[in-house]
């Protein structure tokens, strides 16, 4: 994803996501974790919210 200096890239209202794993523990919809963006000068903490897995019950 392009992100320009100054703008804000809004994740929430879009159909755009992130897919991280493989993670330290089990996740389920409704659940947050903490996650940091990593930009090319610049780092961002950031709560995400877990929407929904694939995984097997």
């Amino acid at each position: 994803m392009a992100v320009r200096a100054g703008s804000e890239l809004d994740l929430t209202t879009s159909h755009m996501w992130i897919e991280i794993g493989p993670l330290a523990r089990d996740v389920k919809a409704g659940d947050t974790i903490p996650i940091e963006l990593v930009f090319l000068r610049s780092r961002l903490r950031v709560e995400a919210h877990v929407h929904g897995t694939d995984a097997a019950p």
